[in-house]
């Protein structure tokens, strides 16, 4: 479906279910976050600087520790 654009499209897809995992977490009662991105399919200190960011655009995931 993404063609060329695989690598991206896995990326943002990847991206967007860890984000909802964490906001889950989150509603759970999580007050400390493991974030682990190791995926062969990564640029895994780039995905990790994305997710980061991602994180701290969202408040509710935002006021919890990151491990």
């Amino acid at each position: 479906m993404c063609g060329l654009l695989f690598g991206h499209c896995y990326s943002v897809t990847v991206m967007q279910e860890a984000l909802s995992v964490a906001k889950a977490q989150v509603e759970n009662g999580a007050v400390v976050l493991d974030v682990n991105m190791d995926e062969g399919m990564l640029d895994s200190q780039a995905a990790m600087a994305r997710f980061v960011n991602l994180i701290s655009s969202e408040p509710d995931i935002a006021k919890v520790l990151l491990h």
